[in-house]
Parts: structure tokens; C-alpha cells; sequence
């Protein structure tokens, strides 16, 4: 038998969990310069920064607020965040990664980011 539908305050909940275990902090910069980044995209950044590889799910759990009323974001908006996101920072001189599914940054790029904060 398939395992029952989650409902969505089930999922609502689920998601509330995975939130709280990226540990994001509310108050990362947004503004570097003239460079400007969304609420999203700094929550990505942040991620970037504390973790080795963030996967889709990871964006899509740190951009998707259910609180707000949003629906379940499709994991194809992570890649559309990235794109957005991408010539933000490369012109910080922060170039994002892509490898096997994921997105990252590498240490001298932390180390630079570490800086810019």
C-alpha cells in the first residue's frame, strides 16, 4: 500500500522543523555596497556560507515561509533563485559552485565572504 497523503499542516510542520534546523539568522546583511540582495536570496547566501554543499531542498526550505500562506515551492524556483543570485555575488567576487546536483562555495570564497560580513 502507498503510504497516506501528508496534510498540510503536517507539511506545514515538516517544514517549520527544517527551517529551524538550517539555522539561519534573521539580521544576515542584505546590502554589500551596491549590491543588494532579497530577503531569499541572503538566506541563501547564509546557507552557502555555513554549509559544505546546500541542495535544492535546502533553498526551497529557507526561501518558502508557511506562515505567510505560501504553497509548497517546486524545486525548479531553487534554480531560479540561484540564477538571480549568481551575478550578485560574482560581482563581489563570490562565484557559486554547481556540482552533482548542488550548490556551494569554496573555502577562499567563504573566507572572502567572512570578510565582506
Amino acid at each position: 500500500r502507498a503510504p497516506a497523503a501528508l496534510s498540510r499542516a503536517e507539511i506545514a510542520e515538516g517544514n517549520r522543523a527544517l527551517v529551524a534546523a538550517l539555522d539561519l539568522t534573521p539580521d544576515f546583511p542584505r546590502e554589500f555596497g551596491e549590491v543588494r540582495l532579497t530577503g531569499a536570496e541572503a538566506a541563501i547566501t547564509e546557507l552557502l556560507l555555513k554549509r559544505a554543499a546546500v541542495s535544492r531542498a535546502a533553498i526551497l526550505a529557507a526561501t518558502h515561509d508557511p506562515e505567510k500562506g505560501e504553497d509548497e515551492r517546486q524545486e525548479k524556483l531553487a534554480d531560479v533563485f540561484i540564477c538571480k543570485l549568481r551575478p550578485k555575488l560574482l560581482a563581489l567576487g563570490l562565484p557559486i559552485v554547481t556540482s552533482g546536483g548542488t550548490f556551494s562555495m569554496d573555502v577562499a570564497t567563504k573566507a572572502k565572504l567572512r570578510q565582506l560580513l
